[in-house]
């Protein structure tokens, strides 16, 4: 009865209440069981950091600018193809995906999938013991700084694997075009292969190492970002005329 009269006082049944009670959900959130000695306030603990972020970026850029030219190109001649045809940076990774399989896979199922699962990551975890601190614990940081190294070594690996190696008449093709040729198999099975293979290998590790969920977020994130940024360094530093790889000191002229 007590409860009945409590939730009336906070829910009055009069049409002059300006809001209502939609759902109840039973589940633990970070602010339950957390008092003021647990938080802090927004301003300035968060808001100051991130504003002297943002006027450092900007006065690292102007320094920059300073000292490194960026001239923009003389305008398109439609009669001339460039070679290489480059995206510009932030798509480069994309790019080089597009090297190694299907369009349609590289360019959408694959990009697609992997920012949901980045939008999904922060949901799996309801854990409130460290929530906000860098790798969560000691062990967070190593699996963090494993994930990263085997990543950093596996990319450009399976690139390699997809580079000229089987010559055939005059002509030097891929191992894979030469296998498979542009079919299901070699446009799309191997490629998904090679992406989800070592995912499930690392999730089984991590599995047989009780690790936390938390760890498994950290770690699947870690792989994103580091894969992204480990093509876009290809792609901006390895990519010469004809898409080839090309050693950086050994990229032919003019590029």
């Amino acid at each position: 009865m007590a409860e009945m009269q409590t939730r009336d006082e906070i829910f009055p049944a009069t049409p002059n209440k300006t809001y209502a009670l939609m759902e109840l959900v039973k589940r633990s959130t970070p602010s339950v069981d957390r008092g003021p000695d647990d938080t802090v306030m927004s301003w300035p603990n968060l808001v100051l950091p991130v504003t002297l972020l943002a006027i450092g970026t900007t006065l690292f850029v102007f320094v920059v600018s300073l000292f490194l030219n960026a001239p923009l190109k003389e305008i398109a001649n439609p009669d001339v193809t460039e070679n290489p045809a480059k995206a510009p940076w932030y798509f480069l990774s994309l790019q080089e995906l597009l090297l190694h399989m299907d369009p349609t896979l590289a360019g959408v199922i694959v990009p697609s999938i992997v920012v949901l699962a980045l939008i999904a990551l922060p949901y799996l975890d309801h854990a409130r013991a460290g929530s906000g601190v860098w790798f969560d614990s000691a062990r967070g940081m190593r699996i963090s700084l494993i994930v990263a190294l085997g990543t950093l070594l596996l990319v450009p690996l399976l690139v390699l694997l997809d580079v000229p190696m089987v010559k055939v008449g005059e002509n030097l093709v891929t191992l894979r075009h030469a296998a498979f040729g542009q079919t299901l198999l070699g446009a799309i099975i191997v490629p998904l292969a090679a992406m989800i293979l070592p995912l499930a290998l690392l999730l089984l590790i991590l599995w047989r190492l009780r690790a936390t969920t938390r760890e498994i977020a950290l770690a699947l994130f870690t792989v994103f970002v580091i894969a992204a940024a480990t093509l876009t360094i290809i792609g901006v530093l390895f990519r010469g005329p004809g898409m080839q790889l090309f050693w950086p000191w050994a990229m032919p002229a003019p590029h």
